[in-house]
């Protein structure tokens, strides 16, 4: 009974190691290599397969948890993934970081809808809600048409960020080399970050000169900022000056995205 106790805990090491692996992001056949050199034992790919599985039930009680009922900001942004259907094709996987009261940020879910849009972005509201938040000061978003629409609607109250990094690199794109550095050098005039004094007037009134100096070389520009979603850009103004810098973007997502891209890469 002793040995066999003692073969019973190295299998379940093993498998548990596995596991740990596959999360991290080795495929099934580089962990089966790995466990033949160091353990001398071979697990079949679909063995290992089987041993994560395991995943799948930890992963759906991580997306049905209950979640706080207030965040002050939460950052949303849709990562584009090859999958497996009929055919291999990219769909959109929604991810939502939120910064909770306690100022630790938290992934509050992941959500696989094929096409981004701003009802599936209702969706997803919908489904964090469903999980207990009822209070958000303010969601950063990149510029996905009718999202604010979608916000106001599901929580009343909540300021949308469109983001900025987002709006100048979209500009950016569809310019001259020459003119890319005093381009990106007004936008930042228009768009101050860490200035107390700086007010959502100020940014209206430079935002109006950027866009004046610069619309008869690129004509484009006008309708970047449209009069209607110019609070959108602005949101930002209305929080202390020593935040700013972590909530004019969603560059938190694009770290993020990065991360699960690497994992996904060696899959």
């Amino acid at each position: 009974p002793v040995f066999l106790e003692m073969i019973k805990q190295q299998e379940s090491h093993i498998q548990d190691l596995a596991f740990k692996l596959y999360v991290k992001g080795l495929t099934t056949r580089d962990i089966n290599d790995l466990l033949k050199e160091v353990y001398d034992k071979n697990l079949s790919p679909s063995s290992v397969s089987n041993i994560t599985k395991e995943f799948q039930k930890q992963r759906e009680c991580w997306q049905e948890r209950p979640l706080d009922n207030e965040y002050y900001f939460i950052y949303i942004d849709a990562l584009f993934i090859p999958v497996r259907r009929d055919t291999v094709s990219k769909e959109a996987f929604y991810v939502v970081i939120g910064l909770r009261k306690d100022f630790k940020r938290d992934i509050l879910g992941v959500y696989d809808i094929p096409m981004e849009s701003s009802e599936g972005w209702r969706e997803v509201f919908r489904d964090i809600k469903r999980r207990g938040v009822s209070n958000i000061l303010m969601i950063i978003a990149d510029g996905i048409q009718h999202l604010e629409n979608v916000v106001r609607e599901e929580f009343p109250g909540t300021k949308l960020q469109k983001c900025l990094v987002h709006k100048i690199r979209s500009i950016l794109l569809k310019v001259r080399n020459i003119h890319k550095e005093e381009i990106a050098k007004d936008f930042k005039s228009a768009f101050k970050l860490e200035d107390r004094y700086y007010s959502i007037e100020d940014g209206r009134i430079n935002l109006n000169d950027f866009v004046n100096k610069w619309k008869k070389l690129y004509p484009f520009i006008t309708n970047k900022f449209k009069v209607e979603h110019i609070e959108n850009y602005f949101a930002y103004l209305s929080f202390p000056h020593q935040i700013q810098r972590m909530i004019y973007t969603t560059n938190w997502n694009e770290r993020l995205n990065k991360g699960i891209r690497k994992t996904q890469s060696v899959r």
